[in-house]
């Protein structure tokens, strides 16, 4: 697997910018290099031990750059007086590469580990978002419903609710009565719906014809051939008045 595309690799990237680059002089004794890489590596392979992954990556990196392309710059590099020093060298960079790859397979499963967790958060960050946001609109349309008031009733165009039906009728019924009142006629009722019952005496005067016409003439003249109209006394005579 490429180093750039393992779960770690942002992480090393980190860690890469924290380690430092030496400069080889010539003037500086090679031995102070080997002794520093000697240094290094004993820091590496304590971090190791104690699961200090960062560390110890750090100290690894800087023990492999300083034996692969610093030392090998020095002016004192191939000489013989430093062969075991360089053998010794070449020997442990060995040793280091295969314990680092073996930290960077911890370091992978670690951030694996942590995108995972991550991510089950976001998922549960997400659904509780979700649970939140549906109890508020249930609260919302809860209220909104008690504060509702009541539609208006529509009717069908050419009718009428039943409450304006007995309405009307129990004005007519009462229009009706005061036109009876004070004449002494008794208040005509609504006809039987049995047709087998007997008439009654209101039924038989709402339904007779109207009278004749020669009727409605010879009793008007009888009426007014025997009409004597009043007049009224004169006014007594006025007095005069007393001195």
């Amino acid at each position: 697997m490429p180093s750039s595309s393992r779960p770690s690799a942002s992480r090393r990237d980190r860690l890469k910018s924290q380690i430092p680059s030496p400069v080889v002089s010539d003037h500086y004794p090679i031995k102070k290099y080997y002794d520093l890489s000697s240094t290094l590596l004993t820091k590496f392979l304590d971090s190791s031990e104690t699961s200090d992954l960062d560390a110890a990556y750090i100290f690894a990196r800087r023990y492999m750059h300083l034996v692969t392309e610093v030392i090998p710059k020095h002016g004192y590099y191939n000489s013989s007086a430093f062969r075991s020093e360089k053998s010794s060298a070449k020997q442990n960079m060995k040793l280091v590469m295969e314990e680092l790859e073996k930290i960077v397979d911890v370091m992978d499963v670690e951030e694996a580990a942590k995108r995972e967790e991550l991510e089950k958060k976001r998922r549960e960050a997400a659904r509780e978002r979700e649970r939140l946001e549906q109890e508020k609109k249930r609260i919302d349309d809860q209220a909104a419903a008690e504060l509702e008031l009541p539609s208006a009733p529509t009717f069908t165009p050419g009718t009428a609710p039943v409450f304006e039906v007995a309405k009307n009728l129990e004005e007519t019924k009462i229009s009706n009565e005061s036109k009876y009142e004070g004449y002494g006629y008794d208040i005509p009722t609504a006809p039987t719906n049995d047709p087998s019952a007997p008439m009654t005496e209101n039924e038989g005067s709402i339904n007779l014809p109207p009278p004749s016409y020669e009727v409605v003439t010879s009793d008007s003249l009888a009426s007014l051939t025997s009409y004597t109209p009043t007049v009224p006394p004169p006014p007594p005579p006025l007095s005069a008045p007393s001195h």
